[in-house]
């Protein structure tokens, strides 16, 4: 059995000083009462489907999404956090 590491990215604000990974419902209370709704910005954008999308195509359209927020922020609003998982591969 060989492991990997995946690394999952999430989008969060410049002023947001809780982790969402780590401590998601403070985060998303922080975002939520500041007006930002990161969450609900991301699901505008990204037509993701627990039906007919797998859950590899599902992240790359909330990683695009992700993407295409940032590029219209310019990077002074959003930032990108990231959490590194060990995957156990066979």
């Amino acid at each position: 059995m060989a492991n990997s590491k995946k690394k999952n990215m999430w989008l969060t604000t410049v002023d947001n000083p809780f982790n969402p990974f780590t401590q998601f419902d403070d985060w998303y209370d922080w975002d939520m009462k500041m007006g930002y709704d990161t969450c609900g910005r991301i699901s505008r954008i990204a037509p993701t489907s627990d039906e007919n999308l797998t859950e590899y195509e599902n992240d790359e359209l909330i990683n695009q999404a992700i993407m295409s927020i940032l590029d219209q922020f310019n990077d002074e609003f959003y930032k990108l956090v990231f959490e590194e998982q060990v995957v156990s591969t066979n």
